[in-house]
């Protein structure tokens, strides 16, 4: 009789992918137009993996600051954001009344990156009237 030893897997390996970070840096102001953008990079990433070349394949992935566990530390909380904005693919910076302190340490953490690169939007807020 033989056994068997180890666990058994009911899913093949999974495929290897490369995966693009988008940093998504922004105030608390702009939650609307944080979530359009992020699921147009959802979208986008569905797009490319269901009629992409299966032998390119990656993910775009939106790393949203809102989305962490809360903290409670004496250290300044917005250390891991600043990390993560700089060591993204590409950081999206949304802003519409001001900037932020938290959202300015992280633009200039991009900014001494070069390998970093950065998108920055300045835009009215949702249902404001153009002048």
């Amino acid at each position: 009789m033989t056994v068997e030893a180890g666990p058994k897997y009911f899913l093949r390996p999974g495929d290897q992918a490369s995966e693009f970070v988008f940093f998504l840096s922004s105030g608390s102001d702009v939650v609307t137009e944080r979530d359009l953008f992020d699921a147009m990079v959802r979208t986008t990433n569905d797009q490319f993996r269901l009629r992409g070349d299966p032998s390119r394949r990656f993910n775009l992935v939106v790393d949203r600051w809102e989305l962490d566990a809360p903290r409670r530390n004496q250290t300044w909380l917005n250390e891991e954001f600043v990390r993560r904005a700089a060591s993204a693919h590409c950081t999206v910076v949304l802003l519409s009344a001001d900037i932020r302190p938290g959202t300015l340490e992280e633009l200039e953490a991009v900014l001494a990156e070069p390998s970093v690169q950065l998108a920055v939007l300045w835009m009215k807020p949702l249902g404001a009237q153009a002048v």
